[in-house]
């Protein structure tokens, strides 16, 4: 089970670098950070992607990728998925729900391309988790996704 679980990492992050190849309004430098990384392989917890919003919006317009993703996925039954949605200081300050509204969207884009709502846990995170120090960059408008076993 260890080396479908590298194997579906490796082949994630490859659609995740030609994901980020094509985002558009990001710098560089901010995309980055969506290079899937590997966070205690031993425990089967892995940090794969990071949806981006634009700011103040909870609406995720790359279906295509979601749905490639969710495709992969079902040649690994027995792998479930952690969301957890975040968002900057400023957008809580203005919409305290914001990053619920944006974890809740990426989990209901995977069910809808097929992956099974009940391999599918989501977790607000609000503004308690930046990536960045200020916490009002741009980069801390996300979902985050990890593989759980």
């Amino acid at each position: 089970m260890k080396l479908k679980k590298i194997v579906i990492i490796a082949t994630f992050a490859l659609v995740n670098l030609s994901h980020i190849q094509q985002t558009n309004g990001i710098s560089k430098e901010k995309r980055k950070g969506e290079v899937a990384s590997t966070d205690n392989v031993e425990n089967t917890r892995v940090v794969t992607k990071s949806f981006r919003f634009d700011t103040n919006s909870f609406i995720y317009c790359d279906q295509n990728y979601i749905e490639k993703f969710a495709i992969l996925l079902e040649d690994y039954p027995d792998i479930s998925i952690k969301l957890t949605g975040h968002c900057t200081n400023t957008e809580y300050n203005q919409n305290p729900s914001l990053s619920k509204l944006r974890v809740r969207n990426i989990a209901n884009l995977i069910c809808l391309m097929g992956f099974e709502k009940n391999k599918v846990e989501v977790e607000d995170l609000k503004n308690t988790q930046p990536i960045e120090a200020t916490g009002n960059d741009i980069i801390n408008q996300r979902v985050e996704l990890i593989l759980v076993d």
